[in-house]
């Protein structure tokens, strides 16, 4: 399934995070599409060799001779592991939001969100992750994760918690065998990251190892500026002109 936004030619693809959060960039996509059509696919497989095929079908049908790839969080990685693959048809891949690339920075996004949180909200926002509850524990993940944002239409399909606990799963075994940071030194596109400094995950956690490893990359790094810039009142504006002079 994909969904398409403004007139051809796409050229962003926008990759959703979650894992299992379909859909979740479908107001971001809407809004972009002022600039240049934009398409967003839905994932639907539980393997992340599964998803990187499925991503690369919906890109070839586009049939577009080059294209931006924009990932959000979770799909930031799946970016990493797609343009490590398939990149002779991306003019750029942006990571916005992205987790981080190596374990050793890996625990410092929870230690953060429950710090921002009091012990009763913390316990309770693991009751409800555990039940797979999206429009509950979002409300959780709006104080931990946002520095002032503001309320936006919801596009979600819907949240996949199986998709969120076999894909991360599998996802932190990569992270820890340093399969991203392999893959990012394969990807012959450039590369932008784009990060909030109030994201609980934290930009270092990006940004360091990129530099450790010597791959070329541009960096955005905006303040007052939590895990969705999209949404943000103090970085949106900055967010969307960076995007439209990049891409």
């Amino acid at each position: 399934m994909i969904r398409y936004y403004g007139k051809k030619p796409y050229k962003a693809v926008v990759v959703h995070g979650g894992p299992g959060a379909l859909g979740s960039l479908g107001a971001f996509a809407g809004k972009l599409s002022s600039y240049f059509g934009v398409a967003e696919p839905i994932q639907t497989k539980y393997s992340i060799n599964e998803l990187i095929e499925e991503l690369h079908g919906h890109i070839t049908c586009l049939k577009e001779k080059e294209i931006t790839l924009l990932g959000h969080s979770w799909g930031a990685l799946l970016c990493v592991l797609y343009a490590a693959k398939y990149s002779q048809k991306l003019r750029r891949v942006i990571l916005v939001s992205s987790a981080s690339f190596e374990e050793r920075f890996s625990s410092l996004a929870e230690k953060t969100r429950r710090a921002r949180l009091t012990d009763k909200e913390y316990q309770t926002s693991q009751e409800i992750l555990a039940r797979g509850d999206a429009e509950k524990i979002n409300k959780f993940f709006d104080k931990t994760d946002n520095y002032d944002a503001f309320e936006e239409e919801s596009a979600l399909i819907k949240f996949d918690l199986k998709m969120l606990n076999e894909i991360w799963n599998e996802a932190s075994g990569l992270r820890n065998q340093n399969k991203f940071i392999s893959s990012l030194k394969k990807i012959k596109c450039p590369i932008t990251v784009i990060h909030g400094e109030y994201d609980p995950h934290p930009y270092l956690g990006v940004v360091k190892p990129l530099e450790e490893n010597g791959v070329k990359f541009d960096k955005y790094i905006l303040p007052k500026c939590g895990h969705y810039p999209y949404r943000e009142r103090f970085a949106c504006d900055v967010f969307y002109q960076i995007l439209k002079k990049i891409i």
